[in-house]
C-alpha cells in the first residue's frame, strides 16, 4: 500500500488515499514536466484514461515539477 499523501494537483488539492478509496489506481512517476519521455508517455496515458474509467481504474502522476508547469 502507498503511504498516504498530500499534493497540489491540476484537479486542486489532492489526498491520496481518500481520492484513490474504492477503486483501482494508477500511480505513475516521471522526473520533471517537459521533458521528451514525459510528455510522450503522459500523452500515452491520457488517451488511454477512458480505458481505465471503463475498468475502474483511475490514473494519477506524480512529478517533480510544479503543478504551474
Amino acid at each position: 500500500i502507498v503511504p498516504d499523501f498530500r499534493a497540489d494537483s491540476t484537479q486542486g488539492p489532492l489526498a491520496f488515499h481518500d481520492w484513490a478509496e474504492g477503486g483501482w489506481t494508477v500511480l505513475f512517476g516521471h522526473p520533471l514536466a517537459f521533458t521528451a519521455v514525459c510528455t510522450t508517455e503522459m500523452a500515452a496515458l491520457a488517451a488511454l484514461a477512458p480505458d481505465f474509467a471503463r475498468r475502474g481504474a483511475r490514473l494519477v502522476g506524480l512529478s517533480c515539477s510544479p503543478v504551474e508547469e
